[in-house]
C-alpha cells in the first residue's frame, strides 16, 4: 500500500501554505500519520459537498495525484477467474429475484456469457481456470465447474432460459467423467487431464469458499429436480453419504453438506409452471417464490410439453394446462398434488410443510 501513502513533511514541501492547511483539514494529515509507521492515507468523508467546491482543495489535489503518478504503480491483479464469476453470477440472480432489479439480471447474463465465449471449449466441454489479457489458460478445477453449474441452475431460475440449463447438464457430465473418484466416492479437485499431478486429492469441508464437493452435491439435487434423471440422484445419494461420513466428526465445518442435506430430507418441492405462452402471467407466482425465503426448490417455467419430448427439462413432461390459463404443479420426488391456476391456492400448496424421518 506505499503507492497509497503519504509522509507529512512530503506533502508539506508540495504545497503552499493555504494548500496544505486545506489538506490537512479535509485529510486528516499529521505528523504523527493516520496510517502505520507515521504515514498518512488520503481519506475523507465523501458526504462533504463543500470539497466540490473548495479551488484550493482541488488544486492541492491536483498537485498530489500528479505526484503520484510518478510512483512505481503496483501489480494488477485483472485474471478473470471461473470459479470466483460462478459465485458472483449466482448472487446476481438470487439479488435479482429477491430485489427484482434488472442490472443485477443482466449483470449475470454478461458474465455467464463471457465464461461461454471465453473459457469453455465447445468441442469437448471443458472450462478453462482463468482469462487474462485475452488469453484462457489453465484447465479447470472441480471448483470452476461445481461453481458454475451452481449459478447456471440459479441463472435458469432468473430469467428461463433453457440453454444455461443444458449448458450445466453438459458441464455436470463432464464433471462425473473428468473428476469422479472411482475408488473412494466423491470428486477430486484436478481433472484427470492434468497428466503431471503425482497425488490427485479430495476434500469436503468448506472454508472461505464452500467445497467443490459441498456445491457439487447440491447441483446434483437441483438437477434432479429439473431433469428426473435418476443418475443425477444416484450420483447425489452416493456423494451425500460419503460427505456426511467426512462431517460426522464436526458437522460445522461441513455447512454446504448441512444444506444439502437438508434439501435432500425435506423432499424438496418441484414447482412447474405451465402456459402455453410463458410470459407475464407467472410473475406473481414467481414474486412469491423469489420473496418468502423457501430454499429447498426448483422452479421451472415451460409451455405443455409432450412425454416424448426430448428437452431436458423433464419436470414439464406431460403436463397440460387448465382451461388454457396458467397451470401451477407443486411435486415432490415426481408426486404431484392437483394442478391449479388459483394463486392462493398455489401458496398454500408450496408453503405446506411435512415433517420427514432422517432415518
Amino acid at each position: 500500500g506505499e503507492f497509497y501513502t503519504w509522509k507529512h513533511d512530503d506533502i508539506k514541501a508540495l504545497l503552499s501554505n493555504d494548500e496544505f492547511e486545506s489538506i490537512k483539514k479535509h485529510y486528516n494529515v499529521s505528523e504523527a500519520g493516520n496510517f502505520e509507521h507515521g504515514l498518512n492515507i488520503l481519506a475523507f468523508d465523501t458526504s462533504n459537498k463543500e470539497l466540490i467546491k473548495d479551488e484550493t482543495f482541488l488544486q492541492a489535489k491536483e498537485i498530489l495525484f500528479s505526484e503520484r503518478q510518478k510512483r512505481k504503480r503496483p501489480h494488477l491483479d485483472d485474471k478473470v477467474l471461473t470459479s470466483w464469476n460462478g459465485l458472483m453470477i449466482a448472487s446476481f440472480a438470487k439479488g435479482y429475484q429477491v430485489l427484482g432489479d434488472k442490472k443485477y439480471l443482466l449483470a449475470a447474463q454478461n458474465a455467464t456469457q463471457f465464461i461461454y465465449n471465453n473459457l469453455y471449449d465447445k468441442n469437448d466441454k471443458t472450462l478453462k481456470h482463468r482469462y487474462r489479457d485475452g488469453e484462457s489458460k489453465i484447465n479447470g478445477n472441480l471448483n470452476d465447474y461445481s461453481y458454475l453449474i451452481f449459478a447456471l441452475t440459479h441463472l435458469y431460475e432468473s430469467d428461463f432460459n433453457s440453454k444455461w440449463l443444458e449448458w450445466s447438464i453438459n458441464l455436470q457430465s463432464t464433471l462425473n467423467e473428468k473428476f469422479w473418484n472411482e475408488k473412494l466416492g466423491g470428486y477430486y479437485l484436478s481433472s484427470s487431464e492434468n497428466k503431471h499431478m503425482v497425488i490427485r486429492q479430495t476434500s469436503f469441508d468448506d472454508g472461505a469458499q464452500p467445497s467443490g464437493n459441498s456445491i457439487a452435491l447440491m447441483n446434483l439435487l437441483r438437477l434432479y429436480g429439473f431433469t428426473l434423471n435418476e443418475k443425477f440422484k444416484e450420483k447425489a445419494d452416493l456423494l451425500l453419504t460419503i460427505s456426511l461420513n467426512k462431517s460426522k466428526r464436526w458437522p460445522m465445518g461441513y455447512p454446504g453438506t448441512m444444506m444439502a442435506l437438508d434439501f435432500a430430507t425435506d423432499h424438496a418441492k418441484e414447482i412447474a409452471l405451465i402456459d402455453n405462452e410463458p410470459g407475464e402471467n407467472a410473475r406473481e407466482f414467481l414474486e412469491f417464490l423469489y420473496k418468502d425465503f423457501l430454499p429447498n426448490k426448483v422452479a421451472i417455467i415451460s409451455k405443455p410439453l409432450p412425454f416424448e419430448s426430448k428437452e431436458p427439462l423433464t419436470l414439464a413432461h406431460g403436463k397440460t394446462t387448465k382451461k388454457n390459463t396458467l397451470t401451477a404443479y407443486v411435486c415432490e420426488d415426481n408426486l404431484c398434488k392437483k394442478p391449479t391456476s388459483d394463486f392462493s391456492e398455489f401458496k398454500k400448496l408450496v408453503s405446506e410443510e411435512i415433517n420427514y424421518s432422517l432415518e
